[in-house]
Order: C-alpha cells, then sequence, then structure tokens
C-alpha cells in the first residue's frame, strides 16, 4: 500500500505568493491613481433664539344691550257702573165700576099640547059608483094573514169572548231570579231590562226579546237567558189556552 505525504508541493506555495503579490501591486496601483482628497471643512453654524410675537386676543364681540324689563302694567281702575234707577210704572188708571144688570123675567113658553089631543082631519070617504061597489063585493078579499109577510127574527148576538192574559207571578211556577254578573256587581252597573215574551199554550216561552235595555249588555243577556228558563200561566179565551204576549221586567240592583 501507497501511503500519502503530508508535505506540501512547492509549486502550488509558488503560485499562491505570486497571487498575493499581484493583489498588492494591484492595490497600491489603485490608490497612486485615486488620490485621496480629504472633505472640505465644516463651517460653524449660530443659532439666535429669537421672541415669538404672542398673537393678540380676538376682540370680543360688542353684546347688545339688554333692553330693560317692561314694567309690570298697572291694573285698570274698576270702572262704576251706574246704577240703573227703577223705572217708574204710572199708575193704572182706575176701574169704572159696571153694576151687574138687573134680571129680565122671563115669560115662561106656552104649554105644547099634546099630539094626541088634536083631532086629526078625517079624510072625505071616497064617492063608489054602485057598479064599482057590486064589483068589489064579488070579488073575495084576501085574508091579512096571507098578505102580511112573516116578521125576520133577529139574530142573537154572540156572547163577549172573555180573555186573560198569561202571567208570570203564580206561587207555584217556582221561576228562578236572574243571578247578578260578577263583573257588573264589581263594576257598580244597575238597571231594569223589560222583556217581551211570547207565550204559549203550554206555558212555555216562544220567544224573548228585549224591549228596553238596562243600560248594560251583561244585564240585558242575562236576563234574556233566565226568563228563557221561566215557565208561565198561560192566556186564555173562553176557558181554553191560547198564545199571547207579555211583558216581564227584571230589575237589578245592588244592595
Amino acid at each position: 500500500m501507497s501511503t500519502l505525504s503530508l508535505r506540501p508541493r512547492p509549486f502550488r506555495l509558488t503560485a499562491i505568493a505570486l497571487a498575493v503579490l499581484a493583489g498588492h501591486a494591484a492595490l497600491l496601483d489603485w490608490l497612486v491613481s485615486h488620490r485621496f482628497t480629504p472633505p472640505p471643512p465644516l463651517h460653524e453654524l449660530t443659532v439666535h433664539w429669537l421672541p415669538v410675537p404672542q398673537p393678540k386676543p380676538a376682540p370680543r364681540p360688542a353684546t347688545a344691550p339688554r333692553p330693560p324689563h317692561p314694567a309690570p302694567p298697572r291694573p285698570a281702575p274698576p270702572r262704576t257702573v251706574p246704577r240703573p234707577e227703577p223705572v217708574r210704572q204710572p199708575a193704572p188708571p182706575p176701574r169704572k165700576v159696571v153694576p151687574p144688570p138687573r134680571p129680565v123675567p122671563v115669560e115662561p113658553p106656552p104649554a105644547a099640547v099634546p099630539p094626541a089631543a088634536i083631532p086629526e082631519p078625517q079624510a072625505p070617504a071616497p064617492v063608489v059608483p054602485p057598479l064599482a061597489a057590486a064589483a068589489s063585493s064579488a070579488i073575495p078579499t084576501p085574508a091579512a094573514s096571507d098578505t102580511a109577510p112573516p116578521t125576520p127574527v133577529p139574530p142573537a148576538k154572540p156572547a163577549p169572548a172573555v180573555e186573560v192574559g198569561p202571567s208570570f207571578r203564580a206561587a207555584y211556577l217556582d221561576n228562578p231570579a236572574p243571578p247578578y254578573p260578577r263583573m257588573a256587581r264589581q263594576l257598580g252597573e244597575e238597571g231594569t231590562s223589560l222583556l217581551r215574551v211570547e207565550v204559549g199554550p203550554d206555558g212555555r216561552p216562544l220567544q224573548v226579546k228585549l224591549q228596553t235595555s238596562s243600560g248594560y249588555r251583561r244585564l240585558d243577556d242575562t236576563a234574556v237567558s233566565t226568563v228563557e228558563q221561566w215557565r208561565f200561566v198561560p192566556a186564555t179565551r173562553n176557558g181554553k189556552p191560547v198564545t199571547a204576549w207579555v211583558l216581564v221586567p227584571i230589575r237589578f240592583k245592588i244592595y
């Protein structure tokens, strides 16, 4: 095996030395060709402190003079209204006293003569020729009963119908009173609802209508709904039950 020698070769060292010398020569030549010129001397600068002029204050705007407070108006003295003098009315002229007229005696009218006392004038008897009298005696005269018409009999007048209206005040009906609405009681609502009820022959209400309001809808609705459940004594005509109308007042009062 061959061993590497650690000794540097003489050719390499010579080349390095020549390169270093060439660099120094080039640097020296550059320095000679370019002379170093020193910088110009610096001039001293003097700084003077000058007082800064202060700005003049802006003139204040001239304030307009305040107008003087107006003096309160003095109250006008009360006007004295002259009292009107009473107008004297002229005295009424004295009334003339007229004496009452004297009563004039009234003569009674003559007594009327009854018609029966006045004699009626008698008509003269007709003069019948003898031929006419004989002919009339030959003709038989009809009887008075055959010629007189029968007297008509007036029809009997129907008896007036006896009508009795319906009622809701019978004790045996046991109709409940309407309940007082709670809200109406708290608000203090009072009034009377007048209802018009049509009662059938069986005593049941067929229609319930509000004729006069109490002024509050809650009270009217309660009255109508309560009366619709009531029972009535039906109206009668000649003893027979019929349909009829009746007025029912419902009063709401807070005690």
